[in-house]
């Protein structure tokens, strides 16, 4: 039971918006698009790895602390991830494990330089967003990674998309959810215990 006029307001403050976003969707529905839940399942979908990061800058937030790299990193993340399964034919589950070490690593070297370095987590983490991005960059090319890429002898050679980009984006709970929606809200739940 909400007892304070504080917490009174904090729900007020939370519902708010929603009631209004519901009300302008009754009124602007788009011939029932708003209505109907593929819809709704597509947004969560989108904003899944949105809130999956928002879910982790949370706790850094909740710390006192700032990580402004976290954008540069995901990119990084998301061009090795690629070029490990497409051009490079990786097994799937080597590819996530060298990701999650390339993540991992990028934080730890943030987080070494910002506790024993005691240089400011600004000046780091706009250091790395730079590394991380520029890297990327020089790593891609500039080009995007795609199914259908330039082989070393000039040709151009088209790939089956793995089976592992089937596995992330597939829909689950009778066609009503993503898997990458499954792990945004574990990770929203695993960041309010």
């Amino acid at each position: 039971m909400i007892g304070s006029s504080r917490e009174r307001r904090a729900v007020v403050r939370t519902l708010a918006p929603l009631l209004i976003v519901l009300a302008l969707g009754c009124v602007f529905h788009g011939h029932g698009a708003f209505f109907d839940w593929q819809t709704h399942r597509a947004m969560l979908r989108e904003i899944s790895v949105h809130g999956i990061l928002a879910c982790g800058m949370t706790v850094v937030i909740v710390t006192a602390g700032i990580d402004l790299s976290v954008g540069s990193v995901l990119a990084l993340s998301a061009l090795s991830f690629a070029t490990f399964l497409l051009p490079w034919s990786w097994p799937g589950w080597v590819a996530v494990l060298a990701v999650l070490a390339l993540g991992g690593a990028a934080g730890a070297i943030s987080g070494v330089l910002v506790a024993f370095s005691r240089i400011q987590a600004f000046v780091v983490t706009l250091a790395m967003m730079v590394f991380a991005r520029g890297l990327a960059k020089l790593w891609s090319g500039g080009q995007k990674v795609s199914t259908y890429y330039q082989s070393a002898d000039g040709t151009f050679v088209s790939l089956p998309e793995p089976a592992l980009f089937d596995l992330i984006d597939a829909r689950v709970l009778g066609d009503n959810l993503s898997v990458v929606t499954l792990v945004f809200f574990a990770c929203a739940l695993s960041t309010r215990l």
